[in-house]
């Protein structure tokens, strides 16, 4: 079913007004991705997909098929590109795209199962996703990408090359393409091991030949035991005593075992399959059964193998959790580590990773606390959010990871450059009676009044357009009528040339845009100092904005807070 609403009373804007996109507070859904312009969004919620046109001030809402009981669903990763298109599912076997204000099928294969759309490149020629597999008990779905024809159809799926093994030497159980680069020639994906636990980064590549090839990403970081595992065999028959029995005597111990079961399961009257089999049958049932028993046991050494490379700092990479930036150079995602703790139960930690693509470099973040990655600029700066769980009553709260740097950033000091665009979350994103996980002496939660709660970032790909989202249910304990989520959307323009952190109990942050100084906070001076360390400017309560005259150059840029603390920036003025 589709809803068509207009969010304002003008039903459509020219061009010359996609700019007059204004920060808005959106009820009840929750925006996950914008396309690389930053004008569409997309919320994907309880089965009822939204797509949000900004620049045009129309939203689409589509729910449950009421003949077909299925219901749209967006892919999971940069599912929407700049020219309008949405990628995603119809129901769990269809993969589907919507442009237009229309939902239109993808070809699919001959093979019954799930098909999924998650990317899309910029221009919409490219989509990848996965595809379920042709072999039977092998990988179950495999990487695959659609290409748009001339006419604006798309073409029957082409399975991108994989891997036929995990690092265990068994089938993999899944590859998923899950983003698309903007130009449609890089495709972020996963390999997920045999088991279903441990989760490969992979990297798909159209090289100059127009051939695709994959990489694995850091194989290391998976078995950073450098374990050698032993040769996998498939399962074989697990043999049946009845199987090795004369009809005959089958048909008798079914018989006495029918009288055990009309017993109640009397173990004296449980039937011993041997006494129905000759020497030679069970000689014969014995044989296969230590075969199968050896492959039991070969299991047990597969599992206990993991679980070692586990405990030992192995990083385990969040399923579907691949963000890829607009122009193919980062990957970055988000694994659970396992830390000691002094109880002997290991406390797992969230820790956002950032893969180089170009240079094959990588970071790994600290995990002072639990922060799980949810975007992904061209300059490798991190989006990223608090981890939510089912056991934790508290709101998930936004920050920013500067491509080489270690410290969170929250994302309102980050927005320090735009004081209007801090100003508006101030007044739109503070919530009261919000549970924030902290309790008191006798134990009851303690509700914070006039909370800011900045939820989980995503924006375009220069981050001059930011959405976020929250579910209420995290950290809204009373209010029952209350929405069940909000989305924002900032508008705060481009970023800042520097920035400074707030320090100590400063609550002070500096950002110069187009050769101002913003201030962020209540700064009792200003100063600018050269590279030589000269003063070449001092103000005095210096209120958000200072202009300056000043030649063109970088400069030191130091604020003071009336409580003496200090933050300083290197900058361009």
């Amino acid at each position: 079913m589709k809803k068509v609403l207009l969010l304002s009373a003008v039903a459509a804007m020219s061009a010359a007004a996609v700019n007059a996109i204004e920060p808005q507070v959106l009820e009840n859904v929750t925006i996950n991705r914008l396309s690389p312009d930053g004008h569409i969004g997309v919320s994907d919620m309880y089965g009822a997909v939204t797509i949000f046109d900004f620049a045009n001030d129309v939203t689409y809402e589509y729910g449950m098929d009421e003949t077909t009981g299925a219901s749209y669903a967006t892919g999971n990763g940069n599912s929407i590109s700049s020219t309008g298109i949405v990628v995603g599912s119809f129901g769990d076997t269809t993969p589907a795209y919507w442009e237009n204000g229309e939902w239109k099928m993808l070809p699919v294969g001959e093979v019954n199962g799930v098909y999924c759309a998650n990317g899309v490149s910029a221009d919409g020629s490219v989509i990848c996703g996965y595809v379920p597999s042709a072999t039977t008990g092998e990988t179950l779905y495999l990487p695959a990408i659609w290409t748009r024809n001339a006419d604006g159809t798309y073409g029957d799926y082409k399975i991108l090359p994989y891997p036929t093994k995990d690092f265990t030497g068994r089938a993999p159980q899944n590859i998923l393409a899950i983003c698309v680069s903007d130009d449609g020639k890089t495709v972020a994906g996963q390999v997920v091991d045999y088991q279903g636990f441990m989760i490969q980064p992979i990297v798909f590549r159209l090289n100059d030949k127009d051939e695709w090839e994959y990489e694995l990403i850091h194989p290391e970081l998976i078995n950073v035991s450098n374990t050698e595992f032993p040769e996998w065999k498939d399962e074989p028959y697990n043999p049946d005593p009845k199987d090795f029995m004369t009809p005959e005597n089958k048909e008798a111990y079914e018989e006495a075992y029918q009288v055990y079961v009309d017993s109640w399961y009397d173990e004296t009257l449980k039937p011993n399959p041997a006494d129905y089999m000759t020497p030679e049958e069970i000689a014969a049932f014995n044989e296969a059964a230590d075969i199968y028993n050896e492959w039991v046991a070969l299991v047990g050494e597969m599992s206990l193998a993991i679980q070692d490379l586990q405990d030992n700092g192995a990083a385990m990479f969040e399923q579907n959790n691949v963000f890829l930036s607009a122009n193919g150079k980062y990957y970055a995602t988000t694994a659970c580590l396992f830390e000691p703790s002094e109880d002997g139960w290991p406390v797992e930690k969230y820790v956002p990773y950032l893969f180089d693509l170009e240079t094959n470099e990588y970071k790994q973040y600290p995990y002072d606390s639990n922060i799980v990655t949810s975007f992904v600029s061209d300059n490798g700066d991190l989006l990223a959010a608090t981890k939510m769980d089912m056991w934790t009553v508290a709101p998930t709260q936004g920050y920013i990871l500067k491509k080489g740097e270690d410290a969170f950033m929250p994302l309102v000091d980050y927005l320090a450059y735009s004081p209007a665009t801090v100003d508006w979350m101030k007044e739109n994103m503070s919530h009261d009676g919000v549970a924030t996980g902290e309790y008191d002496e006798e134990g009851s939660l303690i509700l914070e009044d006039n909370y800011m709660i900045t939820g989980v970032p995503t924006a375009s790909s220069d981050m001059s357009i930011i959405a976020t989202w929250t579910k209420s249910d995290l950290w809204d304990i009373e209010n029952w009528e209350k929405p069940a989520a909000y989305s924002y959307l900032l508008t705060p323009g481009l970023n800042p040339t520097g920035i400074a952190l707030p320090v100590g109990g400063a609550n002070l942050a500096i950002a110069i845009v187009d050769g101002a100084i913003m201030l962020n906070g209540d700064a009792a001076s200003v100063a600018v100092y050269d590279l030589n360390g000269r003063l070449v400017m001092n103000v005095a309560n210096p209120g958000t904005k200072v202009e300056t005259t000043l030649a063109s150059g970088f400069y030191i840029v130091k604020a003071v807070a009336a409580n003496g603390d200090a933050v300083t920036v290197k900058a361009a003025l």
